[in-house]
């Protein structure tokens, strides 16, 4: 049977009480098999092929997504935390200052110590003040905020335990 006179069978109901979608089924199987068999073979092989291609394609696309976010991650992300780790070792850099200048014996000993955590306390100064040109986020605004205000209750009481130490 070729494709045409199975259409002029089931237009004149020769006989065949089928539905049309089967008829239609079989309509296109004659023409897939009216195809050389080279023509099947390159059907057969570009249909993987395309989706080799489809698949690569998705694959590109989410690296993008990935290269996007970890150049968040590093560019904007890991300078924040490190600033925040520098500004943790800070504060205990000048709580050892503190505590060693307490404990020496020596006026000398005890300016190198306060010297010390004034040059601890202008770095985190001043990276508190990067922090605040580039956190955006509400919840990281927070976090800054809820810093300073902590800040702001050490400092003067860090303050006077620097004149005491200065005084001997």
């Amino acid at each position: 049977f070729s494709a045409a006179a199975c259409r002029r069978r089931s237009a004149h109901g020769a006989g065949h009480d089928e539905p049309a979608a089967t008829t239609e089924k079989l309509i296109v199987r004659l023409e897939f098999a009216s195809l050389r068999i080279g023509q099947r073979l390159a059907a057969g092989f570009a249909l993987p092929a395309l989706l080799c291609v489809a698949l690569v394609g998705f694959g590109i696309a989410g690296m993008q997504r990935v290269d996007t976010s970890l150049t968040t991650i590093s560019d904007e992300l890991v300078p924040k935390v490190e600033k925040i780790a520098t500004i943790s070792l800070n504060v205990t850099h000048i709580a050892i200052a503190m505590r060693e200048a307490a404990l020496a014996t020596n006026a000398t000993k005890v300016q190198e110590d306060i010297d010390e955590m004034m040059k601890r306390r202008a770095e985190i100064g001043a990276l508190i003040e990067q922090l605040d040109k580039t956190v955006h986020r509400p919840e990281g605004r927070a976090a800054l905020e809820a810093l300073k205000a902590s800040r702001a209750q050490y400092v003067p009481v860090q303050n006077k335990v620097l004149d005491l130490l200065k005084e001997g």
